[in-house]
């Protein structure tokens, strides 16, 4: 049973990293920086960066959004931050959910 539960384990590792193998290079690189993040590269840092991706977006700087833009994020805590436009609708739904500053 272990051996059965530690080759699926290795094998949704595999398919979630190469599934990031196919993002543009910013978002590559920070799919890379996942692994870091949560340890494994495929749970909520991974699912920020396809949203992100999805939205064309970019980390937030550390300054904040700029004006017209506002934050979004995954609830739970290795999810980047990034902004979007105001006004601009997610249609994005995750298991974690995304949070929206307004």
């Amino acid at each position: 049973m272990k051996r059965v539960l530690g080759s699926v384990m290795v094998l949704l590792m595999i398919s979630g990293i190469a599934c990031a193998r196919d993002l543009p290079p910013y978002y590559q690189n920070l799919a890379d920086a996942c692994i870091e993040r949560d340890g494994h590269g495929h749970g909520c840092c991974m699912s920020s960066v396809y949203n992100m991706a999805q939205d064309n977006a970019l980390v937030m700087p550390p300054e904040g959004c700029p004006p017209g833009t506002t934050r979004h994020t995954l609830k739970c805590p290795t999810s980047y931050s990034w902004c979007i436009l105001l006004g601009a609708d997610s249609e994005i739904t995750t298991e974690a959910g995304v949070v929206t500053d307004k």
